[in-house]
């Protein structure tokens, strides 16, 4: 993963879990503290926007990417990631949150 977000480029990031784990990350551009029952916090304010979802595979691992779009005004700006995962528990969990400054 890059250091952070750069202007034009893609902002890469990796999601660990057990295999066979049911997956959803998100991204919003503003942080927010939301408390879900059973689960904990969302962290990301709103509009939220899914990346990516899926079943995490036998490498244990799920990449995730967005484009950072070539604003200028965008430089500075935060973005916020944050996961939702069911594994073999079948219970649900949020990740942590996950900030990266776009420079």
């Amino acid at each position: 993963m890059r250091a952070s977000p750069q202007v034009g480029h893609p902002f890469v990031g990796v999601l660990d879990a057990p295999a066979g784990t049911a997956y959803a990350v998100f991204s919003a551009l503003q942080s927010d503290y939301v408390p879900v029952t059973g689960l904990g916090l969302w962290h990301l304010g709103s509009p939220d926007t899914l990346l990516a979802s899926g079943l995490i595979g036998t490498a244990q691992i799920a990449a995730f990417s967005l484009t950072v779009p070539s604003q200028s005004a965008l430089t500075g700006a935060g973005l916020f990631f944050q996961a939702i995962t069911n594994g073999h528990s079948t219970s649900l969990q949020l990740t942590d949150l996950l900030h990266g400054r776009v420079r």
